[in-house]
């Protein structure tokens, strides 16, 4: 599943613009730019301090950085987590595990 992202800086008779930026159609967890990005079921997001996108990547266990550096295209990488390895071990962004990530602020 593609990321998508609403600009609410294109809303035309009433409808938002909605355009991806980064993520395809084929799930995976490769991490790029735009469209060569992968995603297996984003489940949240939140923002960082610095204005980029952190994606709570459900299915990979990963919580996922997208960052928007000058390009049209959003720069994708992973942020903790090991893609495809679900568990609970403490440790750095390469280390550690998680499972049942949903992310997002309540």
């Amino acid at each position: 599943p593609a990321w998508f992202v609403v600009s609410n800086d294109n809303m035309t008779g009433g409808y938002w613009d909605v355009s991806t930026v980064a993520g395809s159609l084929h799930e995976g967890s490769r991490d790029g730019r735009g469209r060569n990005a992968q995603f297996c079921f984003p489940m949240g997001i939140d923002f960082s301090r610095d204005g980029n996108i952190l994606v709570a990547d459900e299915r990979n266990h990963c919580i996922r950085k997208v960052l928007f550096d000058g390009y049209s295209d959003a720069h994708v990488e992973t942020l903790a987590g090991i893609p495809g390895q679900a568990g609970y071990r403490d440790g750095d962004a390469i280390q550690a595990l998680q499972s049942a990530i949903f992310g997002g602020r309540e």
